[in-house]
């Protein structure tokens, strides 16, 4: 659906004010904000019904996220004394607020209470007070003449969010975040948004530290990112599923729940520290992991009621506004102007009337749910197919807009062509034909008229020339045309018919299609395709060798292909596969090596070694996790070639890897190593940095990336190329 549809945004209205993190067995009901076939059917008049909703608005469209937060929905701001205070927790927070009552002419709406050792927890109670607690100029140097250090959630509430439109795919976060803080200096982050599938979206998420500021930038409807403005909408919470933090069911809150206190990982009652030693264990399912955690089946479930739960809701607010828009219709009734509205509404136009007027309260929402209509299947049936008619009628016209713009890019490619033609009709033909009228009516051919003939004779050949060229250049054109009607047709099947593939064979098919929807005859396809794909097979002189730290196979693998296709290297090492990954997997992406692969200790870890076909590879069978090697032979020369992974919590296998540096003396390592050393020009050193440079030493071994920085989370290189060679043998 369209971003200016008139129903997505009264849809997306619905979604932000029903809450739809609530449990089903909560006491809330849902309600719609749109008018049902009941309320019209009432002894209220409509005229009535709409003044009432409108005098319930207190607020306009722009403060969409003030009835979207109620109390204990905001973390709290948590403050560490240096020194214990000898205060109450109630007198701290009083005096706190008769000192921003003086200073600042605020009265604060929060609360408080000491938490762990002696920290103080302020939470505000509405939208106002969180957003003036979170400015730390707000703040007192001292409270109680104790000195503090405050700390801000990790998580600000939705309304501080926005979503930004239209970011490209290849623009780095961090780098734009740090141009977008110079103009917005409330900035926090920008957060890649992704769709399923674990597609990456052409959207931001991006956070700020000030209401006003989000309300501003929502206001003008684009942020500025250097000289461009790329357009913003407001940011909706996706579903959550609600957990209790005391028994972690999901079927209560904290504030409800009745029963004994149980810890996190094992799920029994003991008492609670963070030195809990027992199996992990799920108190909901029984299975080995957290309470809560994602996979769990309990939390799964939930996730797909709220959601089943929330399509019904969108389908009866679509329903209930069509029902709505007949009756509003079929009734001569003005609607009431409130306060701050225009002055008149266009006639006809409910939907618009609903998004100015009609935004009920909190009480409104929670009252008793309408009764279920008899027909309600059947709207929902005909809706459906409106939906189809709607999709196919707007696919029908980008056809049809692609094919009027050709016919415009013809007709005027046709009017060029006459514009030429008149021309060398005017300058060219008729004086010829006059000049010839001249000669053949003189009766002797003097030198100077044979002149003017051959200088005529010139110039008619080359308009002739020139048509010949004209001629043959608009042939190719007609013949090697693109038939987009054709491929928008094929790619809707396509998508259709594939709807469980992943992205990249998706990907992969719809350039199939779009290859064979050019008018390309068999010839002209099959050279093309072996000039692109056919190359000489030679054996490398050199060895090139790329190493990648993935992290999450799935999600990076097109950043791989494209390395892939920019170095083109004849070894790859990848490690923290982040996932396990089959193996068919990695050799249906890298079809033109031999893949070895060992598993991991953890889901971070595993390795893998790419060899060229070109090349002969012999794999090493070796006892020990996270490292896999193999036996490579070129031209006559054998190598020894590692890749490894090393956890930080694990120590180095030092013994496995000296079996493989005696095996050969041409010996090849690479990969995440966890170890820091000044060796290599790590800021800092660790105990595996110690143990790594010592190794080292003893095997006369040489680290090729010294300096390098390998690390997401520090300035640091823990993703070493380790060999035998010397520095002036390699290059980087």
């Amino acid at each position: 659906m369209a971003d200016d549809d008139e129903s997505s945004h009264v849809i997306n209205q619905l979604n932000y004010n029903l809450k739809i993190n609530d449990t089903p067995n909560s006491n809330k009901r849902f309600r719609t904000t749109s008018l049902d076939n009941e309320t019209y059917r009432s002894s209220q008049s409509q005229e009535q019904i709409l003044h009432n909703r409108n005098e319930n608005e207190k607020t306009s469209n722009e403060n969409k996220m003030t009835s979207s937060v109620h109390e204990g929905n905001f973390p709290p701001i948590s403050l560490s004394f240096k020194n214990e205070p000898q205060a109450t927790d109630r007198l701290m927070i009083n005096n706190l607020i008769k000192w921003w009552k003086s200073q600042f002419k605020k009265d604060l709406n929060i609360i408080g209470r000491y938490g762990y050792k002696k920290c103080l927890l302020v939470f505000a109670n509405d939208l106002e007070s969180f957003d003036f607690l979170i400015q730390k100029l707000h703040w007192p140097k001292k409270i109680q003449q104790l000195e503090y250090e405050m700390k801000l959630p990790k998580v600000f509430p939705p309304d501080f969010s926005i979503v930004v439109q239209h970011f490209p795919k290849n623009w780095d976060e961090q780098e734009i975040n740090e141009e977008v803080k110079e103009k917005y200096a409330s900035l926090v982050k920008l957060t890649r948004l992704y769709g399923r599938n674990n597609s990456t979206l052409n959207s931001v998420r991006a956070d700020f530290r000030s209401l006003q500021q989000v309300k501003s930038i929502l206001q003008e409807k684009f942020i500025c990112i250097g000289q461009m403005k790329l357009p913003v909408k407001i940011y909706y919470q996706p579903v959550r599923v609600r957990k209790c933090m005391k028994c972690f069911s999901h079927d209560h809150t904290t504030s409800s729940c009745a029963n004994q206190r149980v810890c996190i990982r094992c799920g029994q009652q003991h008492q609670l520290d963070n030195n809990c030693q027992n199996t992990i264990n799920c108190v909901n399912c029984n299975q080995q992991h957290y309470a809560g955690h994602p996979s769990c089946p309990v939390v799964q479930k939930k996730r797909r009621e709220l959601a089943e739960q929330h399509k019904i809701n969108r389908s009866k607010l679509l329903i209930n506004a069509s029902t709505a828009q007949y009756e509003y219709d079929n009734t001569n009734v003005s609607v009431p102007r409130g306060i701050g509205a225009a002055a008149s509404i266009a006639p006809g136009n409910y939907l618009m009337a609903a998004k100015q007027h009609l935004n009920p309260s909190t009480e409104q929402r929670s009252s008793q749910e309408r009764p279920v209509k008899e027909k309600e299947h059947v709207e929902q049936l005909l809706l459906a197919l409106m939906t189809k008619i709607e999709t196919r009628l707007s696919t029908l016209e980008s056809t049809l807009t692609s094919q009027l713009s050709e016919l415009e890019i013809k007709i005027d490619s046709y009017n060029d062509r006459l514009s030429a033609l008149e021309h060398v009709a005017f300058d060219t033909l008729l004086p010829t034909i006059q000049s010839l009228i001249e000669v053949i009516s003189a009766p002797n051919r003097t030198k100077a008229m044979k002149e003017q003939l051959a200088l005529l004779n010139q110039t008619i050949g080359k308009v002739r020339e020139d048509r010949k060229q004209q001629m043959n250049m608009t042939n190719n054109n007609l013949n090697i045309q693109f038939n987009n009607y054709k491929y928008t047709e094929l790619s809707q099947q396509y998508e259709n018919l594939n709807t469980n593939t992943s992205s990249f064979q998706l990907k992969l098919g719809l350039s199939i299609l779009e290859e064979w929807c050019w008018t390309y005859s068999r010839e002209e396809v099959m050279d093309k395709w072996l000039q692109q794909y056919m190359e000489p097979i030679t054996l490398p002189i050199s060895l090139s060798l790329l190493h990648y730290n993935i992290r999450y196979f799935y999600s990076n693998q097109y950043a791989l292909i494209d390395m892939i296709n920019k170095y083109k290297p004849s070894i790859i090492s990848i490690n923290e596969l982040g996932t396990v990954t089959p193996q068919k997997a990695l050799e249906k992406l890298l079809f033109s090596y031999n893949i070895f692969m060992k598993e991991g200790t953890n889901t971070h870890g595993g390795a893998v070694l790419a060899i060229d076909k070109k090349l002969k590879a012999i794999p090493i069978e070796l006892p020990q996790e996270n490292i896999v090697a193999v036996t490579l032979i070129n031209r006559h020369k054998t190598f020894t070639i590692a890749s490894i992974y090393s956890p930080p919590n694990e120590p180095l296998p030092t013994a496995t890897l000296s079996l493989l540096k005696a095996a050969n003396k041409n010996f090849i390592i690479v990969g995440d190593f966890n170890s820091k050393h000044a060796s290599w020009e790590c800021p800092q050193a660790n105990p595996k940095g110690y143990v790594l440079d010592k190794w080292l030493d003893e095997n006369d071994l040489t680290v090729h990336n010294p300096g390098m920085i390998t690390s997401l989370r520090s300035d640091t290189t823990i993703d070493l190329i380790i060999s035998t060679e010397l520095k002036n043998q390699c290059s980087m």
